[in-house]
């Protein structure tokens, strides 16, 4: 992410600088968490180091604290939580922590159902020429080298995990 680039999100500007995916997945989880959470925790969920955990942390509290939106406490032997200034920033604050989740989350989803036309297939279902359509364009040469090149997994539906 830029640094110091600013999002809107309904009513609410976020100015801060949040600079690392790392800092939102910290953020994410505080703000989901119903307990305190140590850095042990989220050193772990995102492969850092406690140093730079603690390091994140006054960065995020200096962040939040500065907007009047919350303070990250730190609770001796059980880890940080998020104690709330003002309800209505904070409510536009964790939407937009979740908005900016999902936009940097590292996995997506691409569903198409290719198939060979043949006579049974006609008779089976009205979707006969757009399966015929996604089995071109999935092995065409172009989204094959896109395929490698971006290292993508292709599944089948029995493989989703449950």
């Amino acid at each position: 992410m830029a640094r110091g680039r600013a999002f809107l999100f309904g009513k609410i500007l976020l100015k801060m600088k949040i600079e690392k995916y790392r800092h939102i997945i910290i953020l994410r989880t505080l703000i989901k968490a119903k307990e305190p959470v140590t850095a042990n925790t989220l050193a772990k969920l995102t492969n850092s180091s406690l140093r730079t955990i603690k390091s994140d942390i006054a960065h995020l509290n200096a962040l939040c604290d500065e907007e009047g939106i919350a303070r990250i406490r730190s609770y001796k032997a059980k880890g940080y939580r998020i104690d709330v200034k003002d309800e209505a920033k904070y409510k536009e604050f964790s939407d937009s922590i979740d908005v900016l989740s999902s936009m940097y989350y590292r996995r997506s989803v691409f569903c198409c159902h290719p198939g060979y036309v043949d006579a049974e297939l006609l008779t089976l279902t009205t979707l006969s020429l757009e399966r015929a359509k996604d089995a071109q364009m999935m092995m065409s040469e172009k989204v094959m080298k896109w395929i490698k090149e971006n290292n993508v997994e292709l599944i089948t539906y029995r493989e989703l995990p449950r």
